[in-house]
């Protein structure tokens, strides 16, 4: 559970580091990479998710490996990470979009990804303002990234071994 906790702060703290590999001129994109960087900035405008937290988000999840459409180890799907009995249905629900296309589809992954978290910021009653503040997500990627709690683990006191 702490390990998820990390994940998630570590989120909202190295939020710009994986934004880096996504920027850059579009003649500076392969056609690999091209698709995906539209992708994420298509989604994030679409759900008014800062698009660097939203492409941080999926480093963090799944390091930007869609596997193929086949589940991660975790269990996950694509590079959100859409996870059976969590996320990909309510993507699919909030998309419109078939299961299958979210395990398979890079840009239908990522928006259902947006999806989610618009979803879970809204419910946590963030406004437009406050949504335009990265660290104001911080419940929200908590709660995408499956944590107990969405507690500041550094807040935590840890137990002594001595």
């Amino acid at each position: 559970m702490r390990a998820r906790l990390r994940r998630s702060a570590a989120l909202l703290t190295g939020a710009l580091i994986p934004a880096s590999l996504l920027m850059g001129s579009p003649a500076a994109a392969t056609s690999a990479d091209g698709p995906v960087t539209a992708a994420f900035a298509k989604a994030a405008a679409a759900h008014e998710v800062p698009r660097d937290l939203l492409v941080s988000l999926a480093y963090a999840e799944t390091r930007l490996d869609g596997h193929d459409g086949e589940p991660s180890a975790g269990g996950g799907y694509g590079m959100m990470h859409l996870v059976t009995s969590r996320t990909l249905e309510r993507a699919a629900t909030l998309t419109d979009r078939p299961v299958k296309e979210l395990k398979s589809d890079d840009a239908a992954n990522i928006a259902g990804g947006a999806a989610v978290l618009r979803a879970y910021a809204d419910e946590a009653g963030l406004d437009a303002a406050a949504r335009k503040d990265p660290a104001r997500w911080y419940g929200a990627i908590a709660r995408y990234g499956g944590a107990a709690s969405p507690t500041w683990p550094a807040c935590t006191p840890t137990p002594s071994t001595t």
